[in-house]
This record gives C-alpha cells, structure tokens and sequence, in this order.
C-alpha cells in the first residue's frame, strides 16, 4: 500500500468478512461508494443506505478522511438499512488479524455475536475497528522498550506502549491479537512467533497476558486453537491450553513441555479423556480416571466371532484382534491361513494363539490349530516397546 492508506476489514450482519483500502485524500462520499462495492462481494442482497458516523458523530460529505482525524483507535461505524430484511441488531467485532497485499480480499467470515438489541428494526451498526487495546504503562510484570512493533505488518501505528515478548520481540496487544489471529484462521493451534529467523511458540498464557485477550477473545481463540488441532496431531494441554503432540501413539499418557514454564510444575493427562493422569504408565487403552474408556476396546469386546475356512479344528475366533507387538486393530480376512503379517510393525503372528509366527509353528502349521487353543478376547492393548 501507499503511504496515506490503510487496509480496514469489512464485515457483514452474519459476520461475513471483506476488506477496504481508505486513503486519506478519500472524502466521506468516497468512503460510503467504495463500502457500498465491498459490501456488494459478501453474499446477500446490496444495501441501499448507509450512514457513516465517527466517533458517535455525523460525517460531511465531502471532507477528506485526512481532516477527520483519522486514527487506528477510532471506530468507523456503517449504519446499513433497507437492503437486508431482519436487521435489528448491533454487533461488535473483536480485534482482527492482519493481512498481507499478497491475501485474497474475499475471505471466510468469522460467525460475530449480537451484543446489544437496537428498536430501529431495518438498521444494523457494523464496527470496522475495535477500540485499541494498550498496555498499562506502569505495569511491573512487563519490559517496555522504546522499538518498533515487531508485529505490525502493515504499519497501522498501535499506540500502545511496545512490550518483549519471551522471545525478545517487541509487540502491542493489536499487533500480538492481529498476528495470533491470522495463525488461527491459517489452521494452526500454535503461537509461534511472526518475525522471521524465530520459531520461538509463545505459551497460551502468554498470548493472554500480552494481547490483553478479552473474556470473548479467549473463548473464540480456545474454540478455534481446539478444533485446529483436532484436525491434525495434537491436542491442546487441559491446564494451560497449549498444544501438545504425542509422542508414542501406544501410550495414552503424554507430558506438557509448556507447564513446567507458566505453571511451575510437570503436567501429565490423558490422551484419550483429557484429564490429569491417574493410575500406572505407560497404558493404551485407558487410565485411571472414571469413564475414561477406548474404542478399540469396546470393539475387540463385542467384534463377531468366525470360523476360519482354512484352519482345522477351530469353529470360533475373534474377527478382529490387537496386534500382540503393536496394539493396532486388525481384522481377519479369512482367505488364507492363520498367520498375518501386521502392516505396522511388519510382525507375523497367529491370529488365533496371538503367539509370533516362529513360536506357534514350532508345534503347529499354517492350517491347524494351536496347541494352546484359541486365545481368549483381548482387554488390554499392547504397547508397542521399540528397539
């Protein structure tokens, strides 16, 4: 962008999102056309008239933005009526995540709660900025330095005093909110920080603190941090919020790397029901804590039985069972004989005695039964131990 412009979202009723490039020599008049064409791109019908007020006072038409006294604090608010049915509401948008000039301008909407009820039914107020959040200048659990805001992308020039952050990189709560932001709307359910050479992962916690997040902040950024990692690898810690992969997908138990930091002591919880970590270690099916079940259990417990074609004197076997080396499910095909090979750990077994192949075919064959009979249905599941 040139200097004078600056690139401001644009929201929908619902929340939909756009966005605005305003110059400063841009007069009123010029604002509400370039609005009226954005606005047009968002899904629904085109509204009719809008009334554009800073500040809580009526703009005139034909003076610049630059004589408004246009700050990255104030608030623009765009009163819409006439073209959308069923207007009467007011929503507030929370701080928004910066974009780059390289970014699409059409992007996914971000659902925006109704925060007040208004009796003009066919009007909708729409904030493009939220009041700017800034630091309390003589708090003294921060370090304030005279710098650059390391996270301001776009130049927007927060007022805020500039803070460290662990990493040693300068921010505000705008620049810190706007950044984080964008690495959710990215998928990701980690902090790291923007600049580039530092792959520091900033704890949650941290990211609360420093972007002075708001009650509604948090429970979207835990929201959104929850469903990005579900979709991937991880899970997020249950005390501190922070993402956490698991190591050994055998072991149900994993350790948070980030509470030892911001909460003083090490954190262990359940992989499976997301509680603190009860009972003996490593488990792959369940820990100690009530109700804390696993699928794969249940599956083994209440899989039909079969009788394999080609083996001898065996009329029923469980049809699925756990790998004896690595615990993964497998289910017997019943075309051939009874040893498989596992597509894991690349171990053969007897699917009937569960024994390795070399053991049971010591005193046995492909295609008869063991000498040990049928193994019982498993209740546990192996823990795969590698060399």
């Amino acid at each position: 962008m040139c200097d004078g412009d600056r690139l401001v979202p644009v929201f929908g009723p619902a929340g939909e999102r756009t966005w605005i490039h305003l110059r400063d020599n841009m007069t009123v008049k010029q604002l509400k056309e370039k609005l009226v064409e954005q606005l047009a791109r968002i899904p629904g019908p085109i509204m009719d008239n809008v009334r554009v007020t800073l500040n809580g006072n009526m703009m005139d038409q034909s003076l610049p933005l630059s004589e408004c006294k246009f700050l990255p604090s104030c608030a623009f608010h765009f009163a819409l009526g006439g073209g959308r049915p069923g207007l009467g509401q007011s929503e507030s948008i929370a701080p928004l995540p910066v974009r780059t000039q390289s970014d699409s301008p059409e992007l996914s909407g971000v659902k925006v709660p109704p925060s007040d009820r208004r009796d003009e039914g066919e009007r909708a107020e729409i904030h493009t900025a939220a009041q700017e959040k800034c630091y309390n200048p003589h708090d003294p659990t921060m370090t304030f330095v005279d710098a650059d805001d390391d996270l301001d992308f776009l130049c927007e020039d927060f007022q805020s005093r500039r803070a460290l952050m662990s990493c040693g990189h300068a921010v505000t709560p705008m620049s810190l909110t706007n950044w984080c932001r964008r690495l959710l709307d990215e998928g990701k359910s980690r902090f790291v920080c923007g600049q580039s050479g530092c792959d520091v992962e900033w704890p949650f916690s941290e990211v609360c603190k420093m972007a002075l997040l708001t009650p509604e902040e948090k429970k979207y950024f835990e929201k959104t941090m929850a469903s990005n990692a579900a979709r991937g690898s991880a899970k997020l810690c249950p005390k501190c919020k922070s993402s956490v992969v698991r190591k050994n997908p055998s072991n149900l138990r994993v350790r948070c790397a980030v509470c030892p930091t911001t909460k003083g002591r090490t954190y262990k919880f359940c992989w499976q029901c997301l509680r603190e970590w009860k009972g003996p270690a490593p488990c792959s099916d369940h820990c100690g804590n009530d109700g804390c079940t696993n699928e794969s259990l249940k599956t083994l417990k209440t899989c039909p039985n079969i009788k394999p074609k080609f083996v001898s004197s065996v009329s029923a076997c469980p049809s699925i069972r756990a790998c004896p080396t690595c615990g993964v499910l497998l289910q017997y095909a019943n075309t051939g004989c009874k040893n498989i090979v596992c597509p894991r750990c690349k171990v053969k077994f007897c699917f009937v005695c569960l024994k390795r192949t070399d053991m049971c075919m010591k005193i046995s064959n492909n295609y008869m039964n063991c000498l040990s009979g049928v193994a019982p249905r498993q209740t546990t599941i192996p823990v795969w131990k590698k060399q």
